[in-house]
């Protein structure tokens, strides 16, 4: 009678045949599933949110098997002022917050990694009345509604001047309400000169209103305004750009050595020995005394 073929667990082998036990299965490639590569894209997703505030409806992808072209890459709009807040940089870029827009995408479609994505980067409606105190902007406010105002009133009577001249009918029908306007209406209404001749009108330039002046410290205070409004529009926002976009790459790095490391630690001794001895799916396995698989 044929003496039965003697059996382990695991934990009954000998170190050296663990060992063997424990590369077989590395090569099985049973290390990494489809759930593994979903759990540590999730995981990207969470680094981008909650380490660096890029926000949470960005998409990752990745490829990591030490190939060139290998690395991560994500796209979505940034929460600016969640990054800004994270990142502890109200006092350096928090005034742009208002007028700035960044998204990031992926720009080639064969490789993912720090270099493949590109910044969308805009900035709008960067306005002086933004900069200016409040009790002076509203003294520029009424400054402004009044002048404005005079201004409207000058360009429509220089505009009807105008059309009035490039047309004799027209330059005499408005030679007569001018006439009209002069004469005044009802029975003792006079003037001593006659009404305008219908063929050489004479048409008086219009009387334009005077414009009034700015204030002084209002004017100035314009000028700091459009000053300050300048340099956030052109040198901050370029600064803040520049920082983004060498952000985006660095953090790409971080998430690339992230996901080597979990890929490896995958791969490891350590990782794979406790696999073998706490996970149910392999508590049942049998191996020979050397440490090979003994299929049923």
């Amino acid at each position: 009678m044929a003496k039965k073929k003697e059996v382990f667990t695991f934990q009954e082998l000998s170190k050296k045949a663990q060992e063997k036990a424990i590369q077989d299965f590395r090569y099985t490639g049973e290390t990494w599933h489809d759930w593994d590569s979903e759990d540590l894209t999730e995981q990207f997703k969470q680094i981008l949110d909650e380490d660096y505030g890029l926000g949470k409806d960005f998409k990752v992808y990745w490829s990591l098997s030490y190939s060139q072209g290998d690395g991560v890459c994500f796209e979505g709009r940034i929460d600016l002022e969640k990054f800004i807040e994270k990142k502890k940089l109200q006092d350096r870029f928090g005034v742009l917050l208002p007028y700035v827009y960044a998204k990031v995408s992926n720009r080639n479609a064969r490789y993912c990694h720090h270099n493949s994505m590109s910044l969308e980067y805009e900035v709008q409606g960067v306005d002086f009345r933004d900069f200016m105190p409040a009790n002076i902007l509203k003294q520029f406010d009424a400054w402004d509604y009044e002048n404005g105002n005079i201004v409207r009133t000058n360009e429509r009577r220089t505009e009807a001047y105008r059309q009035a001249m490039s047309d004799p009918q027209k330059a005499w029908a408005h030679a007569m309400e001018e006439w009209k306007a002069r004469r005044g209406s009802g029975v003792k209404a006079w003037i001593p000169e006659p009404p305008p001749e219908a063929v050489t009108p004479v048409i008086k330039p219009p009387e334009l209103l005077e414009e009034i002046p700015m204030p002084d410290h209002v004017e100035h205070a314009v000028q700091a305004a459009e000053e300050r409004a300048k340099y956030v529009e052109e040198r901050l926002s370029e600064e803040f750009r520049v920082y983004l976009k060498e952000e985006i790459e660095d953090i790409s790095r971080h998430l690339e050595k992230v996901g080597y490391q979990e890929i490896d630690y995958r791969s490891s001794d350590e990782y794979i020995k406790g696999e073998l001895l706490e996970n149910p799916s392999y508590e049942d396995r049998e191996y020979a005394e050397d440490g090979s698989l003994v299929e049923d």
